[in-house]
């Protein structure tokens, strides 16, 4: 008979549990014990000699080397484990702390699927030393996560890590959170050199933001990524370095020979690129035929219209795609970048789930038009969210986008951040009249904060959206306004004329 999984959340209930019986066990005592109490944990999971899989989060908790060390020596009497997954973040082990839980690990001969929180730690390149040895014995792992953000781990503690993963030969999931750390385009190098002999790797989850990482590291870690071509679904994340350019474009490049990736997100917000690098980022999913699902986080560099425009070109020649994220805030996009982006995204007409964050750009009328007369093209979409605050919206172009929602008709799920713009009375009235007419809309989200909507506004939307007829879900905000607080109750009360209507949030 099959042990179900024992979940606890105090640890008295799991002191006074049958610990032998225990084959599948979560125990979660996130900021709930202290060092103290570690000895009791202890003695009880050493008692689990019959675990298979153990799920232990104790981060926040204030522990140190001391009673790492006694946790894992408890540990070392459960050797049937085959899945791992220990929490530990926000504590305060070091290198020695780090040796103890190593040399616990590397004694599971059964271990496929391990997991190790040390983030905001003080693992140091010693710690990562001892962390990569004992690694590199456990060739049996084929999905592997590691979270060493904040770790104060230099140059040679990811080399170390770099050249143990080179043995792990059997891993098909690899994830790694190396944020805020040491290193730079040397340490790149250094992880990412022996990488080539994993060719079994299928989902890659990589973190290295916030590392000081120039075009030379961007350059390493491309010329990496091209090697691995069973690689179906790709996560990365160097956001806040210092690529520019020739670092982003040759990333691109080197990506478009991942031919089997169905599933790409790449976050590259605040580094210093601009429409160049947009080029040969393209390359990475331009005719692509297997890429389905693609993330893309470009905030707060300065790809401008130029940009805008060859991103939207590459885009329409990803034939397959049908979920795309593109966060584009902060950019310099005006107009005609924004009306040659929309123009391709219209092409997209596969696309079924979109997200896009233009906020904070310098486009108007014509931008906001493009995107109403453009959308309407993508006959599959069925959830929209668009995020235009801030870009001081006048009342035409608002109508001719909120005029053009209905026409997109297969829309069901609808989140609008419209905040910190010049909408009036006139245009709450128009957007409620609209959504009214959006007939298989189910779940909405509006953003109205900071706009001139008066209660005489805000009370015609109300009745607006109390005539969705499917709607189930509202998430309405429509603080920083002229409307007085204890109008509430009323705006409310005509929403809630809606009978389908399950959650509502109205937030003022």
């Amino acid at each position: 008979m099959i042990q179900q999984k024992k979940c606890y959340k105090e640890l008295y209930n799991f002191l006074s549990s049958s610990f032998e019986s225990h084959t599948d066990l979560e125990i979660d005592l996130w900021n709930q014990v202290d060092g103290e109490e570690i000895p009791e944990l202890s003695s009880g999971l050493a008692k689990c000699t019959n675990l298979s899989s153990l799920n232990l989060n104790i981060s926040n908790c204030l522990i140190g080397d001391e009673f790492a060390s006694n946790l894992a020596i408890a540990l070392k009497k459960c050797p049937m484990l085959s899945k791992v997954k220990l929490y530990l973040s926000e504590n305060d082990i070091s290198e020695e702390g780090i040796l103890a839980f190593t040399s616990t690990i590397e004694t599971y001969a059964n271990l496929t699927d391990l997991t190790l929180s040390f983030e905001s730690n003080k693992i140091g390149d010693k710690g990562a030393q001892f962390l990569s040895s004992a690694l590199a014995k456990i060739t049996c792992l084929t999905s592997l996560t590691l979270d060493l953000s904040q770790g104060q781990i230099d140059v040679q503690g990811v080399t170390d890590l770099g050249s143990a993963l080179s043995k792990c030969i059997n891993l098909s999931n690899l994830s790694l959170n190396l944020k805020r750390n040491w290193f730079s385009d040397e340490g790149i190098l250094g992880l990412t050199s022996s990488f080539a002999s994993i060719q079994n790797l299928s989902n890659l989850t990589l973190d290295i933001s916030n590392n000081c990482i120039s075009d030379q590291g961007a350059l390493n870690l491309g010329s990496s990524l091209a090697t691995y071509m069973n690689l179906q679904s790709l996560v990365l994340d160097a956001s806040v370095n210092e690529i520019q350019d020739e670092g982003v474009s040759a990333l691109g490049i080197s990506l478009a020979n991942c031919k089997k990736i169905s599933n790409l997100s790449l976050g590259l917000h605040s580094n210093k690129f601009g429409s160049q690098g947009i080029s040969g980022l393209g390359s990475a999913f331009k005719n692509s035929t297997t890429l389905s699902k693609l993330t893309i986080d470009l905030q707060a560099n300065q790809i401008g219209d130029e940009g805008a425009s060859t991103l939207g070109q590459a885009l329409e020649k990803c034939f397959n795609l049908s979920d795309l994220t593109l966060t584009l805030c902060g950019n310099l996009i005006g107009d005609e970048g924004l009306s040659r982006l929309s123009s391709s995204l219209g092409n997209c007409i596969n696309l079924s789930h979109l997200t896009l964050n233009l906020s904070n750009n310098q486009f108007g009328d014509q931008g906001i038009s493009s995107i109403a007369s453009n959308f309407k093209n993508c006959t599959k979409l069925s959830s929209l969210t668009l995020d235009i605050s801030q870009i001081e919206i006048t009342t035409q172009s608002f109508q001719d986008l909120i005029f053009a929602l209905p026409s997109w008709a297969n829309i069901s799920n609808l989140s609008l951040n419209l905040s910190c713009n010049f909408i009036d009375e006139q245009s709450a009235l128009d957007l409620g009249i609209s959504l009214s007419n959006c007939l298989n809309l189910q779940n909405l989200e509006l953003d109205l904060n900071y706009n001139s909507i008066n209660l005489n506004g805000a009370l015609d939307l109300a009745s607006g959206l109390a005539k969705c007829a499917k709607l189930s879900t509202l998430k309405l905000r429509i603080g920083e306004t002229s409307i007085p607080y204890e109008e509430l109750f009323n705006i409310s009360t005509k929403i809630l004329k809606q009978k389908n209507l399950v959650v509502m949030m109205l937030v003022l």
